[in-house]
């Protein structure tokens, strides 16, 4: 008898401690979505700046400075290199001596696990990378 109750007990505890383990992970997971999403809808505000500000000043792009400086961006942008959701951005722009692009990264402050996002002025679409900074020839991403 108690030694049936013995092993009942083990496969209780066995089985809380599996359910426990299947929860801590996808609460991890959520929030990991969440701080992506906070860091894709970060991207969508700066493209929409970009465009604004582009419009306003002959198709030329902005800084992260200009965009604040000139109300495109509220000032939780007026960092070189803002964070936000445990993303760091990082907006590089050109069209001196060439023809106007930017270009925008959202990769996970470390220890922050989590993919890293790429948008440009040329397709304007989002790209991801799950092991490092994305780019132009990273997949599209699709959800």
């Amino acid at each position: 008898m108690k030694r049936s109750l013995s092993i009942s007990m083990f496969l209780l505890l066995a089985s809380l401690m599996l359910g426990c383990k299947s929860y801590t992970e996808k609460l991890t997971d959520s929030v990991t979505r969440a701080k992506e999403t906070v860091a894709l809808g970060s991207m969508r505000t700066i493209v929409i700046a970009e465009q604004t500000y582009a419009a306003s000043n002959e198709g030329v792009f902005a800084s992260f400075e200009q965009l604040v400086d000139e109300g495109y961006l509220s000032s939780q942008f007026d960092h070189e290199k803002p964070k936000m959701g445990g993303y760091i951005l990082t907006l590089t722009v050109s069209g001196k001596n060439e023809a106007p692009t930017y270009s925008i990264n959202a990769d996970p402050e470390p220890p922050l696990q989590g993919r890293h996002f790429f948008t440009d002025s040329n397709a304007n679409l989002t790209r991801v990378n799950l092991t490092q900074p994305a780019g132009p020839s990273d997949p599209i991403m699709t959800e």
